[in-house]
């Protein structure tokens, strides 16, 4: 004889919890055993027998062998399981007191004990009210476990609280009753056993996120209670964390503030031996996230750092400037030449806008200039005419969207200088153009000017762009599935940290360079005037 298992995908959206197996034991002929099943092993003790009468779901029920006296049977499922459900019908007379027992092995979880009406729940940490039936009509126990903790209903009434017990899931279950009369009526049997794990489900791992921000961390946590969670973005700083979450329906969910020096989200349980990032009792886990900044200033809503969408870019190829152009007086405009990176397939859904802003920050024109991509001749050479003021700095922001959505913008200025003669840093690279032209031709000085210009261009050539965390070394670590899979970052020359402490060396370096050159000059002009020349 075998349990009927139904696949029940549609039921998840009508109770609490997941149905992975269900006995309604119609598969069974009248007053017949129930002892050898697939999912079920019978233990010891007396029979239930299958009654074709009674039945929520026709034909069958599950009664009491022969209606009165004494019972005790027990059986094993062949995995643990997190929730169980039982339909039950009293017919109204004296049918004794039944109970129901959850094991874990050989150890019991605890009891649900059923006296006339009441439905009442026994475990190591006490024993509370799960609900009442009604005379001759079924109603549905429900009880939800963790490894550490229970709780229970009865009908569509609410649960109970969580209540802790000393054992793990269980795996079995035993139906034990007194010697009084029985008119009760089991049916429609279910467990479920999907494990409750520790996990951070929003964000998602590499989801965009704000720098220097709150943003709300949410996930699913085994064990219920308050002052459980807690939040960090080092891992190896555990003995900081501060516990003020709640745990509450196997859900957490609270505000973690996102600093810019990393994009690793940590949650962690009160009770986890975990030491560092590696889940070691599944009551850790943690995320990377893509972190980006808002520069707030002239205009407060462009982006600084959309380095998750690599594949965009808008490039000024003419003229060249840094934040900055500054025109000749007298300048009324700047001729602009365009260049646009872009995946090949989007093209005919992007878009080139360009707002242009006052000195306060005010928009002017919220559409200076606007552009389809599908329409330019030449999406690699795009020439645009921007006007220029000698009364006012004149603010531009470029914009390339796709769908409507921003894919890469930045800043920069235009002004109008009251000289005739103006340069940009990188047309020249001189403060005095003219003075290093002049001084270029007396050879002692062409040294100087050579040794500059030779690392000049060594710094400031045109390269191929490596990714920012080209440098950061890491090495193969334990992740949760015990597997040599995860990478622990062990040097991150692209962490804020790292590139600070880089700028500040930066000085010296150069200063060091410029003493190298200016002994070679001192040596280099003693051995012009020695005796030996």
């Amino acid at each position: 004889m075998k349990l009927k298992i139904f696949t029940l995908s549609f039921f998840l959206l009508l109770i609490a919890f997941p149905v992975l197996a269900i006995e309604n034991f119609d598969s069974y002929t009248n007053n017949t055993d129930i002892d050898t099943k697939p999912n079920w092993t019978y233990v010891y003790g007396d029979h239930l027998k299958v009654k074709s009468s009674n039945a929520q779901s026709a034909p069958n029920s599950l009664a009491h062998a022969d209606g009165y006296g004494s019972l005790s049977t027990k059986y094993h499922h062949y995995e643990d399981y997190d929730s169980f459900q039982i339909a039950v019908k009293d017919l109204g007379a004296d049918f004794g007191m039944w109970h129901i027992y959850f094991y874990d092995g050989v150890n019991s979880i605890g009891r649900v004990t059923l006296t006339n009406t009441d439905f009442r729940f026994y475990s190591s940490a006490g024993d509370w009210g799960c609900g009442s039936l009604t005379y001759n009509v079924y109603t549905t126990f429900y009880a939800e476990f963790t490894s550490t903790q229970l709780r229970c209903k009865v009908g569509n009434g609410n649960w109970s609280a969580w209540y802790n017990h000393s054992y793990g899931l269980p795996d079995g279950v035993e139906f034990n009753h007194n010697t009084d009369p029985s008119n009760t009526y089991f049916d429609d049997m279910q467990v479920g056993n999907e494990q409750i794990y520790f996990r951070i489900t929003s964000p998602e791992a590499d989801d965009p996120a704000l720098d220097e921000s709150w943003i709300t961390v949410s996930g699913t946590c085994p064990i219920n209670g308050a002052d459980r969670i807690g939040f960090t973005n080092d891992c190896i700083g555990f003995d900081d964390i501060q516990y003020t979450i709640d745990c509450v329906d196997n859900a957490f969910s609270g505000q973690f503030y996102k600093s810019g020096l990393t994009d690793r989200i940590i949650a962690r349980d009160i009770d986890s031996i975990s030491g560092d990032c590696v889940d070691y009792d599944d009551l850790m886990d943690f995320i990377e996230v893509e972190g980006f900044e808002i520069i707030h200033g002239y205009p407060d809503d462009w982006y600084f750092n959309f380095n998750y969408y690599d594949d965009y870019n808008i490039k000024i190829l003419s003229p060249s400037f840094e934040t900055a152009l500054t025109l000749p007086a007298g300048s009324t405009s700047a001729d602009f030449v365009f260049d646009f990176d872009y995946p090949v397939a989007q093209l005919a859904n992007l878009n080139f806008n360009i707002k242009q802003y006052n000195s306060n920050g005010d928009v002017l024109n919220a559409s200076f200039h606007n552009k389809d991509l599908d329409t330019m001749t030449d999406t690699s050479n795009y020439p645009v005419t921007l006007t220029a003021s000698s009364s006012q700095p004149l603010h531009y922001v470029v914009q390339l969207t796709e769908s409507g959505e921003m894919m890469r913008q930045y800043p920069f200025g235009i002004y109008v200088s009251d000289l005739e003669f103006v340069t940009n840093p990188d047309d020249y690279g001189y403060f005095f153009p003219r003075l290093v032209d002049t001084l270029k031709k007396k050879i002692i000085f062409n040294y100087y000017f050579a040794f500059h210009d030779g690392f000049y261009n060594m710094f400031n050539g045109t390269y191929a762009s490596v990714s920012g965390d080209a440098l950061d070394i890491t090495f193969k670590s334990v992740s949760s599935n015990k597997q040599y899979n995860l990478d622990v970052k062990i040097f991150s020359a692209s962490d804020a940290r790292v590139k600070n402490f880089a700028s500040s060396l930066r000085p010296y370096i150069v200063a060091l360079l410029w003493l190298g050159f200016a002994l070679y000059l001192v040596f280099r002009i003693t051995h012009l005037f020695s005796d030996n020349e």
